[in-house]
């Protein structure tokens, strides 16, 4: 007898396609922790749904996503968290309604601002910390 596990993307967005898998496992087990599968530019990563041994909600636990990636998947995750917990519970894999999707899209610019930031930030640092030896290194 074989036991398969069914895929069923339940969302899309920026590029990003999230799926659940339902089924048991071919050993019988309960297909847990609760976690969903996200998938994007041929990365891939595992994250909890749920508070779990595994991880917090949102929680990337197996996979190659970068960290960047990942805070985008936590916060589609955080937005959707009470639906993909209830199509979880009732094994009900259907397509979450796009209404987040232009939030996703204004949550990745300002992740995206927020890094070119960070960046300047660290440049200006090195900056103000090379001109300060500099003027250091001047005897009166």
């Amino acid at each position: 007898m074989r036991f398969f596990c069914k895929d069923v993307e339940i969302g899309q967005s920026s590029g990003y396609s999230f799926h659940l898998y339902y089924g048991p496992r071919k050993n019988g087990d309960e297909h847990t922790p609760p976690h969903l599968h996200a998938y994007y530019n041929g990365r891939k990563g595992k994250f909890c749904i749920c508070n779990s041994y595994k991880g917090k909600i949102g929680d990337m636990f197996d996979g190659t996503m970068k960290p960047q990636e990942q805070a985008f998947v936590k916060t589609w995750i955080l937005q959707n968290k009470s639906k993909l917990n209830r199509r979880w519970r009732s094994q009900n894999f259907t397509r979450l309604d796009s209404t987040f999707n232009s939030n996703l899209n204004d949550i990745q610019k300002l992740v995206n601002a927020i890094q070119t930031t960070k960046a300047k930030l660290r440049r200006l640092h090195l900056k103000l910390i090379l001109k300060r030896r500099e003027l250091d290194s001047y005897s009166y």
